[in-house]
């Protein structure tokens, strides 16, 4: 979906697509789980790879420390 941008924090945190300490109200992971085609994120229809469980964890993980963006 255009403008469903998550890297830079304005566009990610400023628009609720991550909420920072909260993975299971965070649009993206919604996004990223969904087994509805139309909102998933990659697409499942879509060439990009859907992201492993590990990775998955790992965002998960992030989102819940306080979704850093740092250098």
């Amino acid at each position: 979906m255009a403008g469903f941008r998550v890297d830079l924090r304005e566009h990610a945190v400023g628009r609720q697509k991550i909420v920072p300490g909260d993975p299971d109200e965070s649009p993206l992971i919604k996004r990223l789980i969904t087994a509805e085609d139309a909102e998933r994120m990659p697409p499942l229809k879509s060439d990009n790879p859907q992201p492993s469980n590990e990775q998955l964890e790992l965002i998960k993980r992030w989102i819940k420390e306080g979704a850093s963006y740092g250098a």
